[in-house]
């Protein structure tokens, strides 16, 4: 090994950016802003600096002389507010003036009094605060003379409850300076990692550019180089660190040095500056934590820090070469929203996250928290210590011819075909790139918007509509109904905003023996889902540990009101039989089947799955996806799968209110005459359709054509491989599946603690 080229690599490496402009004056801001950050507080009251200085005009309208007294008191050395008695309050929102505020105050024997302030609009919150707390220590007076405290009795009453937190299955000693040093170190291996790869990325590219990596190449191995860059890059980004903690420590310092001096400062302004520092003790139980903390973390930086390595030299520009970090980071990303999710004291740890945590990069952010809650065990540690270890000399063997094949832009395939790469060929991948990048923006984008409407609206509606509505499961279901219904409708919006208006399509003459009129394929493909459904359910779901029913969150039976049960109907099977097909097959689709049919029906089916966010039925409604897909890409009438889609939420959902316990005893586990109707239509539903499935299959020779279609041999090139995968390169759509997946997770963990 040529220890003195590699040491000259790494020496020009940190160098070479510690004397950059771009360095320092980063650096200079980042002092500054951590300084003003932390003291804000302090410097404002020593420096006097304010940057409001609007006068307010209070008006206070009281029937209680004493309270009005008492306010004007406190008010008095306040210069910001001229304080006045009214006897009425003729305002409306013409005539109040912007900087005038109006006290109601109105005496009450059980509160004290009753206060109400207008005003024109927004008012800072200092202002609003110093009123609050003269009210407070008014109402304090009340209390005191009314019920006779002594002013140690109320400051008692008034103190917070020290709960002593004791969780037997949990080591719970400094459970809360663990989460803070989980969040803490979490955070600084994220921006460790931005900071790391982006330098990465920009530095590779520019060497390629310049064509000095193949002149260093020519003094060192691959091997040699690919180490030099991965440590001088990380030997800079801990430095960086260090700064960043050592600008902390100057902040804090000079806190201090503000207090020292004769002004008085309050003392929540010093606690709140470095309650972080003074509420961890590092104990003998903290160590052992850390010690794993840094480890892992150091293991997992030095092992991406090779694959972004590997993954920069790919790129032809400094541009491209940042879109190669998008990789990586959402990695990183769904690991850390992954372990907030997944690990908590009051989940036992399943077998699949103990193996994930042992895994290279998974470990660093998993195992703390895993050990956290005490359900970590040694050799779980040892096993991910030794993989991680592990991992580093195999990426590195895999990776850095790569590497080189990347800085040198040629591997030995490539040598030999370079001479027959024709024009076409080369801008055949330029434009790949670039349309499926920007498809993959119109995905996400979609995805994005639907996610987000919906997350939105369940915080906003739930309020409204359970203040309007006194029945909750009405309530429930018209927010989820409103839910579906704007949210996939932008989103189908967005889709369609996107999807060329191109000339309808020429359908093939129509040759087949059996041709299924409209109601026999509906009740061909009804039958599918429905077996298939009645398969998985309860077959499959009940070994997986999944047959939980998320339709029981709705507190229905079959006494519940008519009404309700029409609004449980509309919002079960009609509002998503319309607008998930809408979404999901219409605008999807026809977006995507340019690009080839199977990827149009597998792309959308998962998004569909995924958008039902719990296990259950993420798995039915991705197979449910592409059968809807084929039919209707095969069909081209999204009335079909509309149709089927309301037939089977509507027999999914109609057992739970059908009334019960009319027979006794049960005639083949049927309980009512609604329940024998049901069971009879469903019947006669499933015998006609896959009768008329039966006849399609022989009568067109289906299982014939299957046969010879396996025969033939496929010489076509990896499609994934080739074309779909630069969707990944665009960060929207990387987001937007991440969001799905996490709040699938967050989600299902939900409903089933609603559901036990």
């Amino acid at each position: 090994m040529n220890k003195q080229k590699i040491k000259e690599i790494i020496n020009f490496s940190c160098l070479s950016y510690f004397k950059s402009k771009a360095f320092i004056i980063f650096n200079i801001i980042t002092l500054i802003c951590i300084l003003l950050s932390t003291n804000w507080g302090t410097l404002s009251k020593k420096l006097n600096i304010d940057f409001d200085d609007d006068y307010y005009e209070l008006q206070i309208l009281t029937n209680s002389d004493e309270f009005y007294n008492k306010l004007a008191t406190a008010f008095a050395d306040n210069e910001r507010l001229d304080v006045k008695q009214i006897s009425e309050n003729t305002y409306t929102a013409e005539t109040i003036e912007d900087k005038l505020l109006i006290l109601e105050l109105y005496t009450n024997p059980e509160t004290a009094f009753d206060a109400k302030l207008v005003s024109k609009d927004a008012i800072p919150t200092f202002i609003y605060e110093y009123i609050a707390d003269e009210l407070a220590s008014i109402r304090e007076s009340f209390i005191l003379s009314k019920y006779d405290l002594s002013e140690t009795e109320l400051a008692f009453m008034q103190s917070d409850i020290e709960i002593e937190r004791v969780m037997l299955a949990v080591d719970s000693e400094n459970f809360e300076e663990k989460e803070i040093l989980k969040t803490t170190a979490s955070f600084i291996s994220y921006m460790a990692i931005i900071i790391l790869f982006s330098k990465i990325a920009s530095e590779i590219a520019q060497e390629k550019q310049s064509k000095s990596s193949e002149y260093i190449l020519t003094t060192v191995s691959s091997k040699e180089y690919l180490f030099a860059k991965v440590v001088g890059n990380s030997l800079f980004a801990l430095a960086q660190l260090m700064l960043f903690f050592a600008y902390t420590i100057i902040s804090l310092s000079f806190l201090s040095l503000l207090n020292m001096g004769t002004v008085a400062v309050p003392e929540a302004s010093i606690e709140n500056s470095d309650a972080l520092f003074s509420s961890i003790s590092f104990t003998n139980d903290i160590l052992p934590f850390v010690g794993t903390l840094i480890i892992f973390n150091l293991l997992s930086i030095a092992f991406l820090s090779i694959i972004q390595a590997t993954l920069a030299s790919k790129s032809n520009s400094v541009a491209e070469s940042s879109s190669t970090m998008s990789i990586i980071l959402t990695l990183t990303i769904a690991c850390y929203i992954a372990s907030l999710a997944l690990i908590n004291p009051y989940n036992t740890i399943s077998l699949p996250l103990h193996i994930l945590s042992i895994l290279p990069v998974v470990s660093a952010y998993f195992l703390p928290g895993i050990m956290i809650i005490g359900q970590s065990s040694a050799l779980e540690i040892i096993l991910a210590l030794i993989i991680n270890i592990a991992a580093i000399p195999i990426a590195f063997n895999l990776c850095h011819e790569r590497f080189k094949n990347g800085l040198l832009d040629y591997t030995k395939r490539k040598v030999i075909e370079k001479k027959e790469l024709s024009l076409e060929e080369k801008q055949t991948i330029f434009v790949n790139k670039r349309t499926y990048s920007s498809l993959g923006m119109i995905i996400g984008l979609s995805v994005l918007t639907y996610v987000s409407i919906i997350l939105v609206l369940s915080v906003i509606l739930p309020p409204v509509f359970n203040s309007l509505i006194a029945n909750d499961n009405i309530a429930m279901l018209t927010v989820q109904m409103l839910s579906q219904i704007i949210s996939l409708s932008v989103a189908y919006l967005v889709a369609k905003s996107f999807t060329s208006n191109s000339k309808p399509e020429e359908t093939e003459e129509d040759t087949r023996a059996f041709k299924p009129s409209f109601i026999q394929i509906v009740l061909i493909v009804f039958s599918v889902v429905f077996m298939f459904n009645l398969l998985i359910s309860d077959v499959i779901y009940p070994k997986l540990g999944l047959d939980y029913n998320v339709i029981e969150v709705f507190d229905l039976t079959s006494s519940s009101p008519i009404f309700e049960k029409i609004i449980y109907i509309i919002a079960l099977a009609v509002i998503p039989g319309i607008f998930e097909e809408l979404f999901f097959r219409k605008a999807l689709i026809d977006l995507l089947k340019k690009y080839g049919a199977t990827f149009a029906i597998v792309m959308s089916a998962l998004i569909f799955g995924f958008a039902h966010m719990n296990a259950p039925q993420i798995i039915v409604a991705f197979l449910m996806g592409l059968i809807f897909g084929k039919i209707y890409l095969k069909t081209k009438d999204i009335k079909i799968t509309m149709l089927v889609h309301i037939m089977n939420n509507f027999m999914a959902g109609v057992g739970l209110i059908l009334p019960t316990n009319e027979f006794a005893p049960t005639v083949f586990g049927i309980t009512s005459k609604a329940e024998l109707i049901y069971m009879i239509v469903l019947g006669l539903i499933l015998i006609v359709g896959i009768i008329n499935l039966i006849r399609y299959f022989v009568s067109n020779k289906i299982f014939e054509n299957i046969k010879n279609s396996l025969k033939k041999e496929d010489n076509k090139p990896n499609a994934f491989k080739e074309k779909y995968k630069y969707l990944f390169f665009d960060l929207t759509f990387d987001v937007a599946l991440i969001l799905l997946v996490v709040i699938s997770i967050v989600t299902d963990i939900t409903l089933k603690n609603m559901l036990k």
